[in-house]
């Protein structure tokens, strides 16, 4: 781009025409994705479209998918030198101090919608480039617990399988090797769902050892009232099956709810409310995606399969002790 402001006007003119038109389609027949959630699971992202499309997700699709969890392929060049870490940029290499405090200006409302900053973030990041030293703060002590295959940078990364970046591979009704009260938040995507009823409160109590007095846990979990209302509904783009694995409605609605077997727990808010509750945590609130009630602004940086899933976050109250 030779034009610095035309640019980011495109940028802007391009996401305002794209999601306005999506506003206005019928439900079902619209479906936004953000590139960072869909690359956080190739697999799962690659079903859900699929699905949405109506089309069977051919073998060989899946296998790439299922590598690049591991070990991502640049599509394009120049590209990203950290190919594997979603956050790194360049951008402040290459535009000039004014032109990223003026590049956050035209940008800024955009990307606090969109979840990719906050309004703190912003000020820090346009005090930073203004030339003010940016704020230290002390890295928080964080666990990714059901990570899948492959861990997230910047994490303590545990789940029961093996693989690239998992720390810690164990069966967490073992217990995890992580000493009590050492953690400042904890961060749970749809892996809940793999545990048995009467093992959910004593995996709940577990996360709650390691916290930190004060520290968070926040879970995203498949909303059973969304599904619930999609089947009654009659909305079958909802669910993320295909036709060759389910045609029926009523089939759709067990694989989706069940992810073909391999969850053996649904959740309600309500319910995880209460099972919050019964291992001993407080201040429970519900949360938006990408949106969190607590200090801790990266405890939100794994959120994804938004339209099916709720958050919520319990927090290890001094009297939850």
């Amino acid at each position: 781009w030779v034009d610095f402001e035309a640019a980011h006007r495109t940028w802007i003119t391009h996401l305002e025409i794209g999601r306005s038109f999506g506003a206005r389609q019928p439900p079902g027949s619209y479906l936004e994705i953000r590139y960072e959630d869909f690359v956080r699971d190739d697999v799962v992202g690659a079903k859900e479209l699929c699905a949405f499309l109506d089309l069977e997700l051919p073998a060989a699709v899946e296998e790439f998918c299922t590598a690049q969890r591991c070990e991502r392929t640049p599509l394009s060049s120049p590209t990203r030198a950290a190919i594997g870490d979603l956050s790194s940029s360049d951008w402040s290499s290459v535009l000039s101090s004014e032109e990223q405090v003026r590049s956050l200006e035209l940008l800024g409302p955009h990307l606090v919608q969109l979840g990719y900053e906050t309004e703190d973030s912003l000020r820090q990041l346009a005090a930073t480039a203004a030339g003010a030293p940016p704020r230290t703060l002390a890295a928080p002590r964080r666990l990714n617990w059901g990570c899948g295959d492959c861990g997230e940078p910047g994490w303590i990364n545990s789940d029961i399988k093996e693989g690239p970046g998992v720390d810690i591979s164990c069966d967490i009704r073992d217990g995890l090797p992580i000493e009590s009260d050492s953690l400042d938040y904890i961060v749970s995507v749809h892996a809940l769902p793999m545990i048995t009823y009467g093992d959910l409160v004593p995996v709940l109590k577990e996360l709650r050892r390691m916290l930190k007095p004060g520290g968070v846990l926040r879970l995203c979990l498949p909303d059973a009232d969304k599904g619930i209302h999609a089947y009654l509904s009659g909305d079958r783009s909802y669910f993320a099956v295909s036709d060759e694995d389910a045609a029926t409605l009523g089939g759709k609605f067990i694989l989706h709810m069940l992810w073909y077997g391999y969850s053996v727990s649904m959740f309600t808010s309500e319910f995880a409310h209460e099972l919050l509750r019964r291992a001993g945590f407080g201040d429970i609130r519900n949360c938006r995606h990408r949106e969190t009630a607590s200090e801790h602004e990266g405890i939100t940086e794994l959120d994804n399969r938004e339209p099916e899933s709720f958050f919520v976050e319990a927090t290890k109250t001094v009297e939850s002790r």
